[in-house]
């Protein structure tokens, strides 16, 4: 049960909190743990040992982990228990932070916080995820001019404490919520692996489709793709964007915008037009290939390689496209990498359209094969604009919960 922020309030700063919640300095609050204990030696060198690279991103999650000694890790590490909550240090923009269900040892880089008898632990996971200390951190580091948050910093953080029954049932409020964000991103892994062994089948001929029994046989890209050679200046009808092994071709964030500073020039960059296959040479190996779905025409960097079908009334781009952006494929083009170091090796074009793919002669067999995964494909995205809209519904309630805006019955 929950209510409105009622008239029994109190400033803080600018804004209203309830009069029964309280401010505390966060180093009075919370301990930050210190020594660091050797990780070759025993029994630390048998636990889980949690470096930056294990932790997730803005969400609090823990990402696959190994033991000390599994790691081979030597360097002095910080010794966390059961409920502590870990805050990386280093780069406070990307927010990584975890709750603690197991004892263990981590990075330097990150704090391991102890909550004092004020806090509930679990509630101050949610406090350091929450958008006012990010702001607080952030500013911080920049302020500094180092891309990390010291102790005394820290420290000097004003944190904003309901009583503990109300912070320990809204940490149980957003902890649902957290379950529920981790089992719909469950269900999306279990979609992309289902898409995976059915695309497998599909694609290789192994699983042919009632109805369909023309003839299967390899062709060369070439046969299949032309490069498209077109270029131009930026306009305001082609505007710069970019290609992304997560979310394939697409407009370039703020962070990584840099159209002011070349647009009016005379760089000329590639024309891609919807239905294009997109590759990078030097990230091709890693999946930077997508179909273009942009539906006007866009530039992208002269290090990308931009193709189109041939013959449309011969070949389906649906089909072609799920053809050579699968896994499998994109293996395959991988050992078609050249360079003499393994950081600058690259899948060269004339290397690209040589390749073979395993193909179905019969266009409607195409079709229909790029119909079921397509099918697949919406079904994944849907799930996925659904993980999105429980992510923006959780952010919105903490705003509401951490502030007293809205209050839950506790007693």
């Amino acid at each position: 049960m929950a209510s409105q922020i009622g008239n029994d309030t109190k400033k803080y700063k600018g804004m209203l909190i309830p009069s029964d919640w309280s401010i505390h300095k966060f180093k009075d609050v919370v301990k930050i743990q210190n020594g660091q204990v050797d990780p070759k030696q025993y029994p630390y060198s048998n636990m889980i040992h949690i470096g930056l690279a294990n932790i997730e991103k803005l969400t609090g999650r823990l990402l696959e982990v190994k033991t000390a000694k599994e790691e081979g890790v030597t360097s002095g590490k910080y010794l966390f228990q059961k409920g502590d909550v870990l805050f990386g240090k280093i780069r406070p923009e990307l927010a990584k932070v975890y709750f603690a269900e197991f004892d263990g040892i981590c990075s330097a880089d990150i704090y391991p916080l102890k909550g004092k008898n004020l806090i509930d632990p679990l509630f101050l996971k949610y406090v350091i995820l929450d958008r006012r200390f990010y702001q607080y951190t952030v500013s911080t580091s920049v302020r500094t001019g180092l891309p990390k948050v010291n102790r005394e910093d820290i420290g000097g953080y004003d944190l904003i404490l309901p009583p503990k029954k109300e912070q320990e049932k809204i940490a149980l409020i957003l902890a649902t919520w957290d379950k529920a964000i981790n089992l719909n991103e469950q269900m999306i892994e279990q979609k992309k692996d289902q898409k995976k062994g059915i695309m497998q089948k599909l694609l290789k001929g192994d699983f042919r489709i009632p109805g369909y029994n023309s003839e299967w046989k390899s062709v060369k890209l070439k046969d299949i793709l032309k490069v498209r050679n077109e270029k131009s200046v930026i306009t305001d009808e082609l505007p710069l964007y970019s290609l992304t092994i997560e979310d394939g071709i697409t407009k370039k964030t703020d962070r990584y915008n840099r159209e002011f500073l070349v647009k009016g020039d005379d760089k000329k960059y590639k024309v891609t037009k919807k239905d294009d296959i997109v590759y990078n040479p030097s990230n091709l190996r890693f999946g930077a290939i997508a179909l273009n779905k942009t539906e006007n025409p866009v530039l992208l960097s002269p290090i990308y390689e931009v193709l189109y079908i041939k013959n449309p009334q011969k070949w389906d781009v649906n089909f072609i496209g799920q053809k050579i952006t699968s896994s499998r494929q994109i293996k395959i083009f991988s050992t078609k990498a050249e360079g003499t170091l393994v950081e600058r090796m690259a899948v060269k074009i004339d290397a690209f359209l040589f390749t073979e793919v395993y193909v179905p002669i019969d266009i409607k067999e195409q079709q229909k094969i790029a119909e079921i995964l397509d099918c697949l494909d919406k079904e994944i995205e849907l799930l996925e604009n659904k993980l999105d809209s429980l992510k923006e519904q959780k952010n919105g309630l903490m705003q509401l919960l951490l502030t007293g805006k809205l209050r839950v019955m506790y007693k």
